[in-house]
C-alpha cells in the first residue's frame, strides 16, 4: 500500500490518501506552501483611497459645485498621496 502513496512534495492533494480528518490534513497541506510575490508598488488598501477620496470630495465642494468630481490627474495625485 504505501508504493500507492505520493511523495510529500506533490502538488496535488488526494483525500483518500487522508480518511481519518481530511480537512486538518489538507489545512497542513495548504500551511507547506508561501506566497514568495512581493509587489514592488503594492495597492493602497481600498478603504484608504476611499477615505482619501472623501476627504478631497469635501475640501472641493463649494455652492457652485455641490458634487465635485476629481479630474483623471487629480484622481491620480490623491491616490499616490
Amino acid at each position: 500500500m504505501m508504493e500507492n502513496k505520493r511523495p510529500q512534495s506533490d502538488l496535488f492533494f488526494e483525500p483518500t490518501d487522508h480518511p481519518d480528518d481530511t480537512l486538518k490534513s489538507f489545512n497542513e497541506f495548504t500551511q507547506t506552501f508561501k506566497l514568495r510575490y512581493t509587489a514592488q508598488f503594492p495597492d493602497p488598501p481600498k478603504v484608504s483611497r476611499d477615505a482619501a477620496l472623501a476627504r478631497w470630495k469635501i475640501a472641493n465642494t463649494n455652492e457652485a459645485n455641490s458634487d465635485p468630481k476629481p479630474t483623471l490627474n487629480q484622481y491620480n495625485e490623491v491616490v499616490n498621496k
